[in-house]
């Protein structure tokens, strides 16, 4: 009976254990959202480099060029993409973090004790240092992004397009 009446006096609070069980599935899903919109971006970019090639790749796939022969390139296209991306990323996050730092050094928030943390180097949970890291999983995001492009386009479209045309001439 008194557990009851402190359950119904706490009014719904949450304990601290259900806050962060809901902050880390957030996170979560914030991710996921972000590696979603990532690999459909490069995805896209690549559709669009094959369809703008679209002539070039069935004269190779009528000449006997393998699959892979035809994919290297486009799979090197995403995994650059996706290295520059990172890049980019990786210096606004640099450029934006030494500006924030540096204005509060310079304004009367000093209490805060900003620091400007290595971006280069092994920091805290990045295994390889900030900058490394968000490069190998833009690299690898571009490239997955790529074959998803690669593996749908390639197989649908020009494999009509090919038969199609050999009909044709």
């Amino acid at each position: 009976m008194a557990a009851q009446r402190d359950e119904a006096d706490a009014g719904g609070a949450r304990s601290a254990g259900e806050w962060d069980g809901d902050y880390a599935a957030r996170r979560w899903l914030r991710d996921s959202l972000f590696v979603a919109a990532a690999v459909l971006l490069v995805s896209t970019t690549v559709r669009l480099s094959i369809f703008a090639r679209r002539r070039e790749v069935e004269v190779m796939q009528l000449v006997g060029a393998t699959n892979w022969f035809i994919r290297w390139p486009f799979l090197l296209e995403g995994f650059i993409t996706g290295i520059l991306g990172s890049l980019l990323a990786a210096g606004a996050v640099w450029a934006l973090s030494a500006a924030v730092v540096g204005w509060i050094h310079s304004s009367k928030l000093d209490f805060l004790d900003a620091r400007g943390y290595p971006v280069l180097l092994q920091a805290g949970f990045w295994p390889l240092g900030f900058v490394p890291t968000l490069v190998l999983v833009g690299a690898l995001l571009g490239t997955i992004g790529s074959a998803l492009a690669l593996g749908h386009h390639l197989r649908i479209v020009f494999s009509k397009e090919a038969r199609a045309s050999a009909l044709v001439t």
